[in-house]
């Protein structure tokens, strides 16, 4: 991949930045769109992941930085890339109304490009639901490359990714590769099982935690049992 990161590489997306300012500013169909409060499985895993002061972190694809300003919070350096135009407005909005603006260092950043950092520049990757999102053989091996090269040796990646159990993507109808399309947003979403998200970690990284985590939450109104593969991967 090296001559990938001299250049600007392009691959094709499965949503455009354009979709997901749609979904920022109208739809708001996943809870997240909306929602502050950092992700549960973040939250699960934070003992493990031991927050702290001066802990260099990359929140990839932050959304509208509900992670990065939990992380900030705790007195991390949070660096958030996302393409949307509209998330990172909202990022920075709520993060100067949280008093973390000054730990947060926002870029807007393509991922299918490569990130515009050092090797082994974070001690913490975040992957929060963003590498579901990749449906291109060729994106997810290059994505998965560049995590690889920007966590520290004695670094972590953490990972979740939506299983096939998930009971909302589950009511919509998928082609080969279990590859959902949200009618409601255009969005679209590649569902794994265990053993495929594991066999895809394990060819870059060694597996140090796994869980299938399951709770309930509210989406458009309903509520569904929600299903996650959560991953803390080291080199």
């Amino acid at each position: 991949m090296s001559q990938a990161r001299s250049e600007v590489v392009r691959f094709k997306l499965s949503s455009s930045s354009d979709l997901w300012d749609r979904e920022y500013r109208t739809h708001k169909v996943i809870p997240s769109s909306t929602r502050m409060l950092p992700s549960k499985a973040l939250v699960l895993f934070s003992e493990l992941l031991c927050f702290r002061e001066g802990l260099k972190v990359l929140d990839a694809g932050c959304g509208t930085g509900r992670n990065s300003i939990y992380l900030a919070e705790k007195g991390c350096e949070v660096h958030a890339l996302d393409f949307s135009g509209e998330a990172l407005r909202r990022l920075d909005v709520s993060a100067t109304v949280a008093g973390v603006r000054d730990r947060i260092f926002s870029r807007h950043h393509a991922l299918q490009n490569p990130f515009p950092f050092s090797n082994g520049s974070f001690d913490l990757v975040l992957d929060s639901y963003v590498f579901c999102h990749f449906t291109d053989e060729n994106l997810k091996s290059f994505y998965l490359d560049e995590l690889h090269r920007l966590v520290k040796p004695s670094g972590v990646l953490f990972s979740s990714v939506f299983s096939i159990d998930d009971e909302y993507y589950r009511e919509l109808p998928d082609s080969p590769g279990r590859i959902v399309v949200d009618p409601r947003n255009g969005l679209t979403k590649q569902l794994y099982t265990e053993g495929e998200a594991s066999q895809l970690f394990a060819a870059r990284f060694d597996i140090q935690y796994f869980v299938k985590f399951q709770f309930m939450d509210i989406v458009l109104d309903r509520p569904y049992k929600r299903s996650l593969l959560v991953f803390i991967l080291s080199k």
